[in-house]
């Protein structure tokens, strides 16, 4: 049986609870079991503390006497809590006395929060290290500071048996541990303390290895508790804290250690003794070669001799099989280059003849046609069907003319005989008309829109050139696209250069046929039936070039085409003064 009560509360059975949660690093926490201490005077100190902690309650009107004489008593003890261990167990400062409260329910308390704890159980015996208030029920009473901790030393604790105390220890780190208690683990570290070395509990893990190196000093505030479990190792001072970050750093660690000394010495020592002995093995290796050294150069001298006369005879004969070897690559890349422009000639002569039999034949058997019928017939037929046929005679021989003229331009600039004659231009006016003879020609198939900003510097440009060009550009907008469907011709002036883009929403050009778009008879897969030659991005390309612009394409099937042309056509007019008459008079009865 433990000591007895006060005397305002009636005897009552202590419930078999378990002292404060502890590890030993020896003894493992399932085999470990509480024996009572074989220290009596210890134990009269503890049961003079509970009754010496009572007596001050009692004196501070802190125990209220139960209503009635069949329940026990009831203890009501104002706390002020040093650290919290569990969610309902709370290490108290009582009348400046250590005491542990554990709560009927859990609850989270902070440093230096006071409350009221009252339970009928107030234990103080040989089971229990602390007087503790069992099944408590609190009231909170706020936060106040707590008493400054007492700085001490490990030995002073041991001696002065200051157990459950707040204390303050500094020392040196030297290792960190981990260890489970039940379902968690807790952060142990091992600090080399004044005399003795002591522990650091931290009940809730956060790792510091990298922030803690050995040897950093550190001060350590928080519960002593003397650890006695280990009878072979001696009692060992113990310090908890709910994490190491409450802990502060008084000087971090030398970056030059015993250890790190020691492993530096014996380091140097074996690279000085390795040192030694490859010197050695150097020095009678030099004495062994420096002999052979000598029979080397001799040997040297004679080869470098013979090797220099052979050298200079495979030079006068590598001399000769060059200039043997160079003739015979100029004359093969001769024969490569005729070849090549033999074959490009046979594929061209095929490809036209291929165009011309094909493309020919139709509107020559249009206009023999016509011509047959208004030989037999033309006495007979109404006007209006003789206009017809004549309309399709000048049409189909307009289109062999176009042909034969695309020919002759693409024969005459590739023989080099087509030149860039650039004169003063009103683009706006000359794109306007373009325009109004493309929707002639096309019989409006398609409008065509044609924007230009105002105020558009002069160009200086070949007109016959553009005439080429855009009609090429607008034409094929027109054919490849369906009926009424809207062709957009933008002009836009960036810097010198004047950029040209034509929009239309036809039957597109697919990514294969993008890359031989500017070769001379392609056409693409899906023009179907529609006529067409293959040369007029052909000459649309030459014509670009000859100003020195650029052309690209962005196309994709049954998307429709974008053609973009720059060209550095466009000049200042401030800078070049008054301008000269345009080459190119607008035609007032064009429309807009």
């Amino acid at each position: 049986m433990g000591p007895p009560l006060p005397p305002h509360s009636e005897t009552a059975p202590a419930p078999k609870t378990q002292p404060f949660p502890r590890q030993s690093p020896s003894v493992p926490p399932s085999s470990r079991t509480h024996a009572p201490r074989p220290q009596p005077r210890t134990h009269q100190r503890l049961t003079g503390l509970a009754l010496s902690l009572a007596a001050a309650l009692l004196s501070e009107h802190t125990v209220v006497a139960a209503a009635e004489a069949s329940v026990p008593s009831l203890h009501r003890i104002r706390c002020t809590v040093i650290l919290q261990t569990r969610p309902d167990r709370l290490y108290c400062y009582a009348s400046n006395q250590p005491f542990r409260v554990v709560l009927k329910s859990p609850a989270s308390f902070a440093h230096g929060e006071e409350f009221l704890a009252s339970s009928p159980q107030l234990v103080s015996n040989w089971v229990e290290t602390v007087p503790t208030l069992f099944h408590a029920e609190v009231e909170r009473l706020g936060v106040t500071n707590l008493p400054p901790p007492r700085v001490t030393t490990p030995d002073l604790i041991l001696e002065q048996n200051l157990n459950y105390h707040r204390v303050a220890l500094r020392g040196r780190v030297a290792s960190h541990e981990w260890m489970k208690f039940l379902d968690h683990h807790i952060e142990v570290v091992v600090v080399e303390g004044e005399g003795r070395p002591f522990r650091i509990n931290a009940l809730h893990y956060s790792d510091t290895r990298n922030q803690w190196p050995v040897g950093t000093q550190i001060e350590a505030i928080g519960l002593s508790f003397i650890e006695t479990f280990a009878p072979l190792r001696g009692p060992e001072v113990q310090i908890d804290v709910e994490d190491l970050t409450e802990c502060r750093i008084l000087q971090p660690a030398p970056w030059l250690t015993l250890d790190v000394a020691r492993r530096l010495v014996i380091v140097g020592g074996g690279f000085l003794l390795m040192g030694g002995l490859w010197l050695l093995r150097e020095r009678r290796q030099v004495t062994r070669l420096s002999a052979a050294q000598h029979t080397v150069r001799q040997l040297n001298a004679d080869l470098e001799r013979r090797i220099e006369d052979r050298t200079r005879e495979l030079r006068e004969a590598n001399e000769r099989l060059r200039s043997e070897v160079g003739a015979r690559q100029q004359a093969e890349a001769g024969l490569r280059d005729a070849l090549a422009a033999e074959r490009e000639l046979g594929d061209l002569k095929s490809r036209f003849v291929s165009m011309v039999s094909h493309e020919f034949r139709t509107p020559l058997a249009i206009v023999m046609s016509s011509a047959e019928i208004l030989h037999a017939y033309l006495d007979r037929l109404p006007p209006s069907k003789r206009a017809r046929h004549l309309e399709d005679i000048v049409s189909a021989a307009g289109h062999m003319g176009r042909m034969v003229d695309e020919v002759l331009f693409l024969g005459r600039h590739q023989a080099g005989r087509t030149t860039c004659q650039p004169v003063p231009l009103d683009l706006a006016a000359f794109c306007t008309t373009l325009t109004a003879e493309v929707l002639a020609a096309t019989h409006e198939r398609c409008p065509i829109r044609f924007t230009a900003p105002d105020n558009l510097p002069q160009a200086v440009a070949d007109p016959d050139l553009l005439r080429h060009l855009f009609t090429n550009l607008l034409t094929n907008a027109v054919k490849y696209s369906p009926p009424q469907s809207e062709v957009t011709w933008q002009l836009q002036a960036e810097a010198d250069s004047a950029v040209f883009i034509v929009r239309d929403q036809g039957i597109g050009i697919p990514e294969e046929d993008l890359r031989q778009l500017f070769t001379a008879f392609h056409r693409g897969a899906n023009v179907g039936q529609t006529k067409g030659t293959g040369l007029g991005l052909v000459i649309v390309k030459s014509c670009v070039d000859l100003h020195h612009g650029t052309i690209t394409a962005e196309s994709a099937p049954a998307r429709g085409t974008t053609f973009e042309v720059r060209m550095p056509i466009l000049r200042s007019r401030l800078a070049e003064g008054p301008a000269p008459k345009p080459a190119h008079e607008p035609n007032p009865e064009a429309p807009p």
